[in-house]
């Protein structure tokens, strides 16, 4: 067996650790005959038969037309709704209106059965291999939702310790750690292993973690992160988030849904630029798609070897119905696509700066500047519903954040913002929040 501890290996010592159990796991599977392997199913497959190249080539001249479109478009319906994760305008443009209906004359909607049984359609295959060509992980496991890609990935990593460990007690073996502001879906799935050792820490503070009688008890330390934090918009600094994934124990765990396809510099810490600058191999991903991507689904990405274990132990990976070819291929166009439209993450990224500093000099206390959404913090609940409700009144839609998401004295307005919206709307925007604002005066 590969020896997954030696330090040529290359990787820290916790990721070291996950991959032996990893290794250990596949070998005992083996020997049992019940490793299972992801083999394409003929049953399923498309009305119009092609070959991968044949495929890849169909999409990538598709999202040649598309970006074209997409970097032509001035203008949408509703540029004032400002409700949706629909970062780049994909969707809500129009422009991917034609291309989906085509893909509809060749992929079938439904996935049929679980991957493991007859639903590993080719497209999906082609799908999980390009997006692990653009991320830079070794190998990704596309699933239908990534609320449930969250909610079972801590107790996947915990009953995988318990399977590796030979039947040795493995409870100190992993420790968990999670940001208090992580998404619910972390922060519950957390809370379903039976014997954790973990904490809760509080927001952003991460350089402390290796000081706690946790970590020093584990063999590795899972640190849940999230790339940039959707009500804030803030995130780790970059500083503090290089020097924990140092600690010989660390491994990230990045839920990366409002970074991916927003940034043309490659902001994401789990983006292939930043593990070539920085030599990180300890990172575990999480792609949500449901927002840049404007589709659905999420990528679990990491080491071929884990990834081997999840489709052997990830339960709602194993009893979930396989993702729509239809939308695998919408995803894949939009994923070829995206890699084009550095112009617009631009934009969207002006678009931000623009109307955060806009409102901060007018008064308000905003955070996200930069990013692909603004929060304003309103702080009273009554009064930020009051603003919601003004807000649509002057046809700008927005939601009014407030407790249980927020805490009680911390509601804020939520403004979800894309490249189409003109210095016209910016102000436009700004003048409203000014208008109700000077009511509470």
């Amino acid at each position: 067996m590969t020896n997954f501890l030696s330090p040529s290996h290359g990787h820290t010592q916790g990721m070291d650790y996950l991959l032996d159990i990893s290794q250990r796991f596949i070998e005992k599977q083996k020997k049992s005959y019940l490793f299972r392997e992801l083999n394409q199913d003929l049953s399923t497959q498309t009305r119009v038969m092609r070959s991968d190249e044949e495929w890849l080539d169909y999409f990538q001249t598709s999202s040649t037309k598309l970006a074209k479109q997409l970097l032509t478009i001035t203008e949408i319906p509703q540029p004032l709704n400002l409700n949706t994760n629909d970062y780049l305008g994909l969707q809500r443009s129009g422009a991917t209106y034609p291309f989906d209906q085509e893909l509809a004359t060749m992929l079938p909607v439904g996935g049929m059965s679980s991957r493991l049984i007859g639903g590993n359609h080719q497209i999906i295959k082609l799908l999980e291999n390009t997006f692990a060509n653009i991320t830079g992980f070794n190998k990704c496991l596309y699933m239908p939702s990534g609320m449930t890609l969250n909610l079972g990935l801590p107790i996947f990593l915990h009953r995988l310790a318990q399977r590796g460990a030979d039947g040795a007690p493995c409870d100190s073996h992993l420790a968990f750690f999670s940001d208090e502001l992580n998404h619910a879906s972390i922060i519950e799935g957390l809370r379903l292993i039976p014997k954790p050792q973990k904490i809760i820490f509080d927001h952003l503070d991460v350089l402390p973690l290796p000081r706690s009688h946790q970590w020093q008890l584990a063999q590795a330390s899972l640190v849940f992160l999230e790339g940039r934090y959707s009500m804030d918009g803030d995130y780790v600094a970059r500083r503090d988030l290089i020097q924990l994934s140092r600690n010989p124990k660390t491994v990230l765990v990045m839920d990366e849904a409002h970074c991916f396809g927003v940034s043309p510099d490659q902001e994401s810490i789990a983006s292939e630029s930043l593990f070539k600058k920085h030599q990180l191999t300890n990172i575990i991903g999480v792609f949500p798609m449901g927002k840049a991507m404007a589709c659905s689904g999420a990528f679990l990405a990491g080491p071929e070897a884990l990834i081997h274990c999840a489709i052997n132990l990830y339960k709602p990976f194993i009893y979930t119905t396989a993702p729509s070819p239809l939308t695998s291929g919408a995803l894949l166009l939009r994923l070829i696509t995206q890699s084009q439209l550095d112009p617009l993450k631009l934009k969207l990224k002006q678009v931000s700066t623009l109307l955060g500093e806009q409102l901060m000099d007018a008064g308000f206390m905003v955070k996200g500047c930069g990013g692909p959404f603004l929060c304003v913090k309103i702080g009273c609940e009554q009064k930020c519903l009051q603003v919601n409700s003004h807000l649509r009144n002057q046809h700008i839609y927005t939601t009014a954040i407030r407790y249980p998401t927020v805490k009680p004295s911390e509601s804020c307005i939520r403004l979800s913002l894309h490249p189409y919206l003109t210095r016209q709307h910016i102000n436009l925007i700004t003048k409203s929040l000014l208008d109700i604002f000077s009511t509470f005066l």
